[in-house]
C-alpha cells in the first residue's frame, strides 16, 4: 500500500513523539477531523503491518503512542528523515527510472521483486507491471533483464554497455544541483533522487571518492567541470558497486588503440583504481583501467597549461592546425580580428576540443542542458558554429553532433 501525505504527516508527529498524544491534539495539528485522523491512523496501522511492525498503541484518555523499538528505528529513520519532505506515492515513471538503475548498479547479484516493493513501498503487483516497461526499455538498449524463481532480477549485457546505460540514466534523473546538495548532507526535494543516491553509494565511503578527481586533476594538470567531476565520481562509485559485489562483467583491452597507455589520463585511472582496489580490497581488470582512462580523455576541463591529445606530438601538431583553422572560419565568418587575443583564445578553443575528439572517437555522446534556448535565441550562431567546425570534422573524419556544436558555441 501507498502512504498519503496526510498519514506521512502523522507517522512523522508519531515518530518525533516520545508519549501519547491525543487525537484531538492530532487533529487540531494536522486541521483535521477526529474521524478523518482516525482512519488515517488505520492506514498507518496497515503499513506497520505490511512492514512486519508493531501496531501504533492505543490507550483511553490519553491517545495513540509509537513504540520505539530498534527496528521501527531502522525502518522510520530513512522515511522520515528531516533531509526531504517526503511524498511517497511515486509516478509510474520515477518507479520505472529507480528500478532500471538499481538493477544496473548491481549492487547485489539478484534483486527479490518483494524487496524492491518495499523500497518503494508500493505492492508486488506494481513493481510486476512496472516490469513490463522496464524490460522493453531495456531490450531497446540491447540489454537483458533477466527473472529467475526464488532468486530475484538482474540484467545481463556488455559491461561497458551496461556502465554507459547506467551513467546515462543517472545525468538524466539527477541534476547537478541535487548531487551537490546530497554531497554536502543538505535537504533535497526528490525522494527518488534520493533513494537512486543512496543505493549508488550504499556502503561506500563519500568522502573518499569526492576526493579522487581532485588527485586525478593533479596528474593531469587541470580542473575538470562541475558535470565532468560529478560524473566521474557516479563513474568510480558505480565501478566500484558493481566489482565489490561480483557482478560485474569483462571488459576487453582495445589491442587496436596502443595509445591510450601512452597518456596522462590512463596514468591517472590507474592511480584511481589502484587507491579505490586498497580502500575496498577488490582488484579491478586492465580493461576497467582503459575503459575510465577514456571516461577521463572525454571529460570538460579547464586545462592550466598546454592542451595535447596524449604524447603524441604529430596528432597534437595537427590538432594546433585545426584549432586554428577554425579561429580563422569564425574571424572569416563574423569579419572580426581577434588580434592579440587569438593566442589564448587558440588555447582555450583546444582545451574544449580535446575531449570533444575523444568522445568522438569512442562514441560517447553528450547533452546540452541549454541547448533549446540556444536553438531558439542564437541559431545564427549554432549555424555559423557548425560551418566553422568543419576542419575539426575532417580530422575526426565523423560529423560534429549539434549538441557538441552547441558547447563550442559558448
Amino acid at each position: 500500500m501507498e502512504l498519503n501525505h496526510t498519514c506521512l504527516e502523522l507517522l512523522k508527529i508519531l515518530y518525533e513523539q516520545r508519549d501519547y498524544i491525543p487525537i484531538r491534539t492530532l487533529a487540531e495539528r494536522m486541521e483535521k477531523t477526529e474521524r478523518s485522523i482516525r482512519y488515517s491512523l488505520d492506514l498507518v496501522d496497515e503499513f506497520l503491518k505490511r512492514k512486519k511492525l508493531p501496531f501504533l498503541s492505543r490507550k483511553f484518555g490519553c491517545g495513540v503512542y509509537l513504540e520505539h523499538t530498534p527496528e521501527m528505528e531502522n525502518t522510520l529513520k530513512g522515511f522520515l528523515t528531516d533531509s526531504t519532505p517526503y511524498q511517497y506515492k511515486f509516478s509510474t515513471e520515477e518507479r520505472e527510472a529507480y528500478l532500471e538503475l538499481c538493477l544496473l548498479m548491481g549492487r547485489s547479484q539478484y534483486i527479490p521483486v518483494m524487496e524492491l516493493a518495499d523500497r518503494l513501498t508500493v505492492s508486488y503487483g506494481t513493481i510486476a507491471a512496472d516490469l513490463d516497461n522496464v524490460e522493453r526499455w531495456f531490450a531497446e538498449r540491447e540489454l537483458t533483464l533477466v527473472k529467475k524463481s526464488r532468486m530475484g532480477l538482474c540484467v545481463q549485457g556488455p559491461e561497458t554497455k551496461l556502465l554507459k546505460t547506467c551513467l546515462r540514466r543517472l545525468s538524466e534523473n539527477i541534476s547537478l544541483a541535487e548531487y551537490d546538495r546530497y554531497l554536502c548532507k543538505k535537504p533535497l526535494d526528490s525522494k527518488i533522487t534520493l533513494l537512486i543516491l543512496n543505493e549508488l553509494f550504499n556502503g561506500l565511503d563519500i568522502d573518499f571518492l569526492r576526493d579522487l578527481p581532485k588527485q586525478a586533476e593533479s596528474v593531469l594538470n587541470c580542473v575538470f567541470s562541475d558535470e565532468s567531476f560529478g560524473n566521474l565520481i557516479f563513474c568510480l562509485a558505480l565501478l566500484t558497486q558493481r566489482q565489490v559485489s561480483g557482478v560485474a562483467g569483462p571488459i576487453s583491452v582495445p589491442v587496436q588503440d596502443k595509445t591510450l597507455p601512452l597518456t596522462n589520463e590512463y596514468e591517472a585511472a590507474a592511480m584511481l583504481l589502484d587507491l579505490l582496489s586498497k580502500k575496498y580490497s577488490s582488484t579491478f581488470s586492465p580493461g576497467v583501467c582503459y575503459y575510465l582512462t577514456t571516461q577521463l580523455l572525454c571529460s570538460k576541463s579547464i586545462v592550466n597549461g598546454q592542451s595535447r591529445l596524449g604524447r603524441d606530438p604529430i596528432r597534437s601538431k595537427r590538432l594546433d592546425q585545426v584549432t586554428e583553422e577554425i579561429i580563422s572560419n569564425v574571424e572569416q565568418l563574423y569579419h572580426i580580428d581577434f588580434g592579440s587575443a587569438r593566442i589564448d583564445l587558440v588555447e582555450h578553443l583546444k582545451t574544449h576540443l580535446v575531449p570533444t575528439i575523444y568522445r568522438i572517437r569512442y562514441h560517447r555522446s553528450i547533452v546540452n542542458p541549454v541547448y533549446d534556448e540556444l536553438a531558439a535565441k542564437h541559431s545564427q550562431l549554432l549555424r555559423y558554429t557548425a560551418e566553422a567546425v568543419k576542419p575539426l570534422e575532417e580530422y575526426c573524419n565523423s560529423p560534429i553532433s549539434d549538441q557538441e556544436v552547441s558547447y563550442i558555441s559558448l
